[in-house]
């Protein structure tokens, strides 16, 4: 049995030796998936340079090694901090899956969706350092969430991992939509996953953190994962596709709508395979992608899913 702690510092030591061989690391941040994705990609760690500044470590887990394109998230992640839109990232191995970044202070807080309920600016904030980062030059590969779950899917089945029975239904449903929404809009760089705690906030000043979805998109597929996070909690589909996108188009709103289906099912397949990748995990992996699935099932249910077809044609 892997200790996934200790393959994780392990890890860290090796690939940070040379030049953060005499940080002293210690484990950071709980990880929460109940049903939440806080921090389920990774472990962390935290120190302090020899300067006194203070460090945040990252190191992937195994279940998402699997999926992340490492390379492009780092790239990412170097393109975003250089325009002051994420912590500075001070050393990364694609390889390994590890980076370190600058550790933000106390006075810097996660996203939730009670704070950005609570505060209808900081969930608009959150979209506008989105958009930012849309506009930035950033050589990244181009993906998209259909090719995304039906590799997932061929995953699932080549690892005879177990799955809820709706599934293929689901990803049929999708595979359907691709040919609604194809070829769709140019590509361009997005961070792609719009989870609430994918943003840090402090006084109305935001960062995006994360980046495991990062890469060139059809930008309504980021959008799509803002509708299925923000919608109808924060909003209605309508104001935040507005707040997001900047104008109403009806026909535009039913294309994001059924990216956003289509994210929740990814999301719903990448809950069960860090399940049987990490069965030992105190993460509850599998509840979450219960709920990504759950959300998609009553799109489907509901008769939105085939409303969101009519309109996007």
């Amino acid at each position: 049995m892997i200790d996934a702690a200790r393959d994780a510092r392990e890890r860290l030591d090796r690939a940070v030796s040379d030049q953060f061989g005499e940080v002293v690391w210690s484990p950071t941040l709980e990880t929460i998936a109940s049903p939440s994705w806080v921090g389920a990609d990774s472990l962390f760690f935290e120190g302090s340079a020899p300067d006194g500044e203070p460090l945040l470590a990252r190191v992937l887990q195994p279940a998402a090694m699997i999926r992340v394109d490492t390379a492009a998230m780092f790239t990412a992640m170097t393109a975003a901090a250089s325009a002051g839109l994420a912590p500075r990232l001070l050393f990364h191995d694609a390889a390994a899956g590890v980076c370190v970044q600058e550790r933000l202070g106390e006075e810097w807080h996660v996203g939730t969706l009670y704070r950005f309920h609570v505060d209808p600016a900081a969930w608009r904030a959150s979209l506008e350092v989105r958009r930012r980062f849309r506009e930035l030059a950033v050589d990244l590969p181009v993906v998209n969430v259909f090719d995304q779950v039906a590799a997932l899917r061929d995953h699932v089945e080549k690892h005879a991992i177990e799955v809820p029975s709706p599934v293929d239904e689901l990803v049929g449903l999708v595979q359907e939509a691709r040919g609604i929404v194809s070829p769709g809009l140019d590509p361009v760089p997005c961070h792609g996953d719009a989870a609430s705690s994918n943003v840090m906030m402090r006084d109305g000043d935001v960062r995006l953190v994360g980046w495991t979805q990062a890469a060139c998109m059809d930008p309504l597929e980021e959008i799509g994962s803002i509708l299925t996070e923000f919608a109808p909690m924060i909003a209605s589909p309508q104001e935040a596709f507005a707040a997001a996108w900047g104008r109403h188009d009806p026909v535009a709103l039913a294309r994001a709508q059924l990216f956003g289906l289509a994210d929740d099912v990814r999301w719903g397949l990448i809950g069960s395979i860090a399940r049987a990748t990490e069965p030992d995990s105190p993460v509850e992996y599998q509840r979450y992608g219960h709920w990504r699935l759950f959300k998609a099932r009553f799109a489907v249910a509901s008769g939105e899913s085939e409303r969101w077809m009519r309109e996007a044609s």
